[in-house]
């Protein structure tokens, strides 16, 4: 069950991520229902019913079943034949091909009964037809030779003739959700040939680092709980950490995010740098030093862009420590936990603790000191403490 609603989550992500073409698609339908009815000529119809009477065939009396049998005959044969096409086009002036097109014989089932329909563009010459049949296939002498006198009789003249046209009430609706299916179609396929980051099982799918989702102002205890896990993960005090945005960045939420960590962290605690590993200028390019690279992921990033930042990484012989995704801005929280959901905004207390080695303490509690996870501090004016890590211990 939860797989089917992670499905339906993610179809109406699409869907609404995609809502142009979905929008377009519609509207498409619906004109396009209005053209087909625009370029279709106007229609009449009209019915009757004839009967093979019980006992009859087509050498004149016979067995009651044989009457059922001449009339599924007589419904597939009276449109093809000539001279019934002949006398119904003249009377409702129209080619013979036409009038054989235009006339529908069906058998009612389990009867001898005759259904029949005519159409025509104008409402006059319906009327015309059908009379003109009736005369052609009933009677003692059948204007068709096929058709054996008496073998058919008119048992419900032609009703009252009614405009049978498309209707723009049924017609465009229909048209609108032809469009829309397809359109949805287009924009699924769409969205899994371009995916997107939408929450942070996407990111956990293709990270193996920490990945949390986090509110544009993040709460004081959720910061200190984040800083605190970054410090036993270093193994340093004084943190050099590079925020590294994927796909479009949003420099407020950034801020935000950035203002709350170093507020957590303490004056001179933690030093961030913005990094871009797109345009890798000098101010923006990674220097070596940083303890810790994190990725900014603005919810909705494309995957693709999230793979090159990452491969970019790895070229450079680093890999991300840690992962945001940022929300959007209606979704911010003023704590750790949402009072909407009653949920963290930066994950479960369990994985927050395996995120940083034993001795970390609670989330939201800075390292004891003392315990095993008080960071060592920063030398001033290095990059990383040398003379206590090892090299595996440098790297992000």
């Amino acid at each position: 069950m939860s797989e089917r609603s992670g499905a339906l989550a993610h179809l109406a992500k699409a869907l609404l991520r995609r809502g142009s073409v979905v929008l377009v698609g519609l509207a498409l339908g619906g004109i396009g229902a209005l053209g087909v009815i625009h370029m279709s000529s106007a229609s009449y119809s009209s019915t009757e019913v004839l009967l093979v009477p019980a006992g009859t065939s087509r050498s004149g009396a016979g067995a009651p079943s044989e009457a059922d049998t001449l009339a599924a005959t007589y419904a597939a044969e009276i449109p093809q034949d000539q001279a019934v096409r002949g006398v119904i086009a003249t009377a409702a002036d129209m080619s013979p091909a036409q009038a054989g097109r235009d006339l529908t014989i069906t058998v009612e089932n389990g009867s001898a009964l005759l259904d029949v329909r005519f159409t025509a563009p104008v409402r006059a010459d319906v009327a015309a037809g059908l009379t003109a049949l009736t005369d052609a296939v009933t009677g003692p002498d059948p204007l068709s030779a096929a058709i054996a006198g008496g073998t058919l009789v008119l048992v419900r003249p032609p009703d009252a003739t009614v405009n049978s046209s498309m209707s723009p009430r049924r017609t465009v609706p229909l048209g609108a959700l032809l469009g829309l299916v397809i359109a949805s179609v287009v924009a699924v396929a769409w969205e899994r040939s371009d995916p997107r980051v939408d929450d942070v099982d996407d990111l956990r799918a293709e990270l193996a680092c920490p990945c949390w989702p986090a509110a544009s102002n993040l709460g004081a205890a959720a910061a200190a709980s984040i800083v605190a896990a970054w410090r036993a993960r270093a193994d340093v005090w004084c943190l050099s950490v590079a925020f590294i945005p994927v796909g479009h960045a949003d420099p407020s939420a950034e801020s935000k995010l950035r203002e709350a960590i170093q507020g957590a962290a303490g004056p001179g605690g933690i030093l961030v740098r913005d990094v871009n590993l797109e345009t890798g200028t000098h101010d923006e390019a990674l220097t070596g030093s940083e303890d810790l690279a994190v990725l900014i992921v603005k919810r909705g990033s494309r995957l693709e862009e999230l793979r090159t930042t990452v491969g970019r990484l790895e070229e450079l012989g680093r890999s991300p420590a840690w992962a945001f995704l940022l929300r959007s801005r209606g979704h911010s929280s003023s704590g750790p936990t949402s009072p909407a959901h009653g949920r963290s905004h930066i994950g479960d207390e369990p994985s927050l603790r395996e995120a940083g080695p034993a001795g970390l303490g609670r989330p939201g509690e800075p390292a004891r000191p003392g315990s095993a996870a008080e960071p060592k501090p920063r030398v001033p004016g290095l990059g990383a403490n040398k003379a206590t890590e090892s090299p595996a211990d440098t790297r992000l």
